[in-house]
């Protein structure tokens, strides 16, 4: 960085030129600071919201399994319980279906680059 000193040393127009350059470096810096911010602020949001379509990935796999138990075994209650449990699991796996492709549009609207 320049002095006081050495400024005023310099030619007024050559000072009035070099205070401006400062002032736009100064300028350009705070953006940046700013862009950062934005940048690390929309990184978190997008690992909680990765680490949320994880964890619902997670969940319907949890429920296929059931599902699939449900009915590759003989089931020990009724068949009236045995449709409620399939018609629930269905329902389960419909909506975190739904939740999860909603997560993930949001994902690509925040960070385009993402892979899906």
């Amino acid at each position: 960085m320049i002095s006081e000193q050495q400024l005023e040393a310099l030619d007024p127009q050559v000072r009035q030129a070099m205070l401006s350059l400062m002032s736009e470096v100064a300028a350009r810096d705070e953006q940046l600071r700013a862009k950062d911010a934005l940048i690390e602020r929309r990184e978190r949001d997008v690992a909680f919201k990765q680490a949320l379509i994880d964890k619902l990935t997670h969940e319907v796999a949890v429920l296929k399994r059931m599902k699939f138990a449900a009915t590759s075994e003989k089931f020990a209650g009724s068949a009236e319980q045995k449709s409620l449990l399939e018609d629930t699991l269905d329902e389960d796996l419909a909506e975190l279906g739904r939740e999860i492709k909603r997560k993930r549009s949001i994902n690509h609207d925040l960070d385009p680059r993402a892979v899906t």
